[in-house]
C-alpha cells in the first residue's frame, strides 16, 4: 500500500483543520466527512491518534467539490480492518 508522505516543511507551511470542525466550513456532516475518509476519498494528516485535513484541501473542495480531491487521495485507501483515515 502506497502512501503519500508529507516532509516536516509541508506539514510546517499547512494550516491543519480538526476534523470535527470541518462540517463548519463545508455543508456536509460529520459523518460523511468520517465516511469519506475511511473510503480514501479524503486526504488527511495524522499526528497520533488525531485526525486533520490541510486547510488548502478544503479551499479546493470548497471551489471544485469533493472530485477535486478524490484524485489526489485514490492510491491510499486504508485497510478494510482499519477504521482510521487513508493517508497522512
Amino acid at each position: 500500500m502506497k502512501k503519500n508522505k508529507r516532509t516536516l516543511e509541508d506539514l510546517k507551511n499547512s494550516t491543519l483543520i480538526p476534523v470535527m470542525l470541518v462540517p463548519e466550513r463545508i455543508p456536509v456532516s460529520l459523518a460523511t466527512v468520517r465516511a469519506w475518509i475511511f473510503q480514501g476519498k479524503l486526504p488527511v494528516v495524522r499526528i497520533g491518534r488525531r485526525v486533520f485535513i490541510r486547510k488548502e484541501v478544503l479551499e479546493k473542495i470548497e471551489i471544485g467539490g469533493l472530485d477535486a480531491v478524490s484524485e489526489e487521495s485514490i492510491s491510499c485507501l486504508p485497510p478494510s480492518n482499519y477504521l482510521g483515515g487513508a493517508c497522512d
